[in-house]
């Protein structure tokens, strides 16, 4: 069972072979994170080829702060409205998932709520090899898994331009990213999961409350 949002309506159907992409990174994001996005977009700064959305915020007491030189690049939306999450990624063509699992067995094992997000709006991902996360994107062919625990942001651009050169391919995994919250992840088909675990937990009358 998993925090998936309810399927999205009507996303905006996008073609993965803009000339100028848009990569996202929504929720909590690390000081690790955001430098590795840095360098990325400074990477293609002089073709202007990517452009980043970072959607969300720094953990508690740490600050964001873009170069002068990138500030047109890097569009910090921060925390918004969970209803707005839809028009904030309706242009985005890749959704970035990086993951510290070295010291985390959160991360290591379960899969982040960004994820379902980003597959909700047909975005294809690219994220780092954390267990199940790796799992799911391989079985549902949905994006990329960078063949590491801590890629390099050297790595990342790698597989960015793999899917810029590659839009046929980008184009079967956004097709399946959409296709598996209409089938089987959206909150629709959590909720019967959930349901079903309380229903077996009366029918049994485990003694798992105190009345």
């Amino acid at each position: 069972m998993y925090n998936a949002p309810s399927l999205t309506p009507n996303i905006k159907k996008k073609n993965g072979s803009n000339h100028s992409l848009v990569v996202a990174h929504e929720g909590n994001i690390s000081k690790e994170t955001f430098e590795k996005i840095k360098a990325i977009t400074d990477f293609y700064n002089e073709d202007n080829d990517i452009h980043f959305k970072i959607i969300g915020g720094p953990r508690y007491g740490e600050t964001l702060s873009i170069p002068k030189h990138l500030q047109s690049r890097i569009e910090l939306f921060g925390w918004i409205n969970y209803h707005d999450l839809l028009k904030a990624m309706e242009d985005v063509d890749i959704g970035l998932i990086d993951l510290d699992p070295s010291h985390s067995l959160n991360n290591a094992f379960t899969m982040p709520a960004k994820l379902f997000s980003y597959l909700n709006n047909g975005i294809p991902v690219i994220g780092n090899k954390c267990s199940d996360l790796e799992k799911f994107i391989r079985t549902y062919y949905c994006g990329m898994v960078i063949n590491k625990r801590n890629p390099s942001y050297l790595d990342y651009i790698d597989a960015i331009q793999y899917l810029h050169q590659y839009p046929n391919e980008w184009q079967i995994m956004s097709k399946n990213a959409r296709n598996v919250m209409q089938e089987t992840y959206s909150w629709s088909h959590m909720e019967k999961r959930l349901l079903a675990v309380y229903q077996s937990l009366v029918g049994n009358r485990q003694p798992y409350f105190l009345l």
